[in-house]
């Protein structure tokens, strides 16, 4: 796909049987030789394969290049050349890297968000963030009892969104401590209660949010404003190609499937040339569970280049974090007291680029 969309190059496939010496030589034997040279690109290649296509090549009339492209190290090393030589990588798109992998977005491109966040956007989401990593377990509970629904309305200005919320009563005073909080950050104006009508175990509370529509999705889903902060440091990092937030993917692309087919979200793509960066945001303590998930979904989705990051607000226990390193994947943890900045020079070294 990449070759033809974007080199505008012809490809053709020829079967060959695994570990098959003839069968691999056979294939290269209905190649035409005369007048012509051929580069042998044994990139992700098997050994078997690279010593096979290495010994034909040698035999054969003409002088022909066998090279194999070191991406992480953006090195080519070719048999035409003394010194390997620098590469620059191509740059790709996020739904790019996962057609290449033969999967496919969900919905394309409406699952796909690219925000435009503002520099008064950044400053409230580091106040919230500031708000929910301290306390993270209050922040889910209040995200779950919140209804907080479109469309706003400018007073002074400003958007607001009146809200009327029926909380339980196990769940009135994580409630009112996050509303508190809101208030002191200014977001919230106006809050009062009353039972609930319906409900004698419940209390409504009523409120004004003032909040942008911009970054209003996070109060929609308890995960989303860590989602969104990552976002928000990825892209103002200036070093990544693309990046994206609440990414669905199916996991072929097979067509008129039962309802039982198998999907995945990922909460941050970012791609850096065509090395995609796969972020996993967890408001909560890292299991191990959590690693072999990011693992799986990663090399399926976007390859074996892929960088594999786990962020969350919590310390990273060590047994969690040494294994996290056996997998590959990069931690990057205790982000209730790592400011922006800090966050953005450590999300800068996943760049293989720079």
């Amino acid at each position: 796909m990449f070759l033809e969309q974007s080199k505008k190059m012809s490809v053709e496939f020829r079967m060959i049987e695994p570990f098959n010496y003839s069968s691999v030589i056979s294939a290269f034997n209905q190649l035409p030789t005369e007048n012509t040279q051929y580069v042998f690109d044994t990139t992700g290649g098997s050994n078997f394969f690279i010593a096979v296509a290495g010994q034909y090549a040698a035999y054969l009339p003409q002088e022909n290049e066998i090279r194999i492209y070191d991406i992480n190290k953006q090195l080519c090393h070719s048999s035409s050349e003394e010194k390997s030589r620098k590469i620059t990588l191509p740059k790709l798109k996020v739904e790019e890297v996962i057609k290449i992998h033969n999967a496919s977005v969900i919905k394309e491109p409406d699952s796909l968000i690219r925000h435009t966040i503002s520099d008064a956007d950044l400053k409230i989401l580091e106040r919230l963030w500031k708000l929910a990593s301290r306390a993270p377990v209050q922040w889910n509970r209040f995200i779950q009892s919140a209804r907080i629904m479109h469309p706003s309305k400018k007073i002074n200005g400003k958007n607001v969104v009146k809200i009327t919320d029926t909380v339980l009563n196990a769940d009135h005073e994580c409630h009112d401590t996050v509303i508190n909080r809101l208030k002191g950050y200014g977001f919230v104006k106006h809050a009062h209660k009353k039972s609930g009508e319906n409900n004698t175990g419940a209390e409504e509370i009523t409120y004004e949010l003032f909040i942008p529509d911009s970054i209003s999705n996070v109060f929609k889903k308890a995960g989303n404003l860590l989602e969104m902060y990552t976002y928000a440091a990825v892209d103002r990092c200036g070093c990544f190609h693309d990046v994206v937030t609440g990414v669905y993917l199916d996991w072929d692309t097979e067509k008129n499937k039962s309802n039982d087919e198998t999907t995945n979200e990922i909460d941050v793509i970012a791609t850096a040339g065509c090395i995609p960066i796969v972020i996993s945001c967890k408001n909560t303590n890292i299991v191990k569970e959590y690693l072999y998930e990011l693992e799986t979904v990663a090399n399926h989705y976007c390859g074996k280049y892929s960088r594999k990051v786990i962020v969350t607000s919590a310390k990273t226990l060590p047994a969690i974090r040494n294994r996290a390193n056996d997998m590959g994947i990069t931690v990057i943890d205790n982000l209730a007291e790592t400011g922006f900045k800090n966050f953005q020079e450590k999300l800068k070294k996943l760049n293989p680029v720079i």
